[in-house]
């Protein structure tokens, strides 16, 4: 039969006791501090990742605010650009219809003074053929017929002289 002794059993149970009072000292302290650790850390990683995220977020709505600036500016500025583009575009047009009058006025007077130099000479020649002719008329004695082919062959010289 299976005889115990007592002795033997609390050699055993000192000895179990012991081996954990051991066991719990060295190693399961040791333990549950690296996972208070690790725990610590995960928390604070956790905790500086949410911050972190709100500075994001922060961050991402001051960004897209500068954009929306920003493009409000460059459409600003695109819009100025056109109007100041409009504007000296309608100067050169002013401009350019100013120079055009001033051409048109310089050509009529080139023009009248052209045509009042024509007229001068129109005068001249017939004053010069009038002359011709009251000379000759002065010469000898003018009939119906001779005055006819007189005006006839001034009006020919007359012709001649223009072209």
């Amino acid at each position: 039969m299976v005889s115990a002794d007592w002795r033997i059993i609390l050699v055993q149970l000192i000895t179990f006791v012991v081996g954990m009072w051991f066991v719990w000292n060295s190693m399961i302290k040791a333990l549950i501090k690296t996972l208070k650790d690790r725990e610590g850390y995960i928390t604070s990683t956790l905790d500086k990742i949410e911050k972190d995220k709100g500075e994001i977020e922060g961050l991402k709505v001051d960004y897209d605010r500068k954009i929306q600036d920003m493009h409000a500016q460059s459409a600003a500025a695109l819009n100025k650009a056109i109007a100041d583009g409009e504007k000296i575009r309608e100067s050169m047009v002013e401009e350019a219809k100013k120079e055009g009058a001033k051409l048109i006025v310089e050509a009529k007077s080139e023009i009248e003074a052209e045509k009042r130099k024509a007229i001068e000479e129109v005068k001249d020649t017939i004053v010069e053929i009038s002359m011709m002719a009251a000379e000759k008329a002065i010469k000898k004695k003018v009939t119906k017929k001779d005055q006819l082919s007189m005006v006839d062959g001034y009006i020919k010289e007359i012709g001649k002289s223009s072209n």
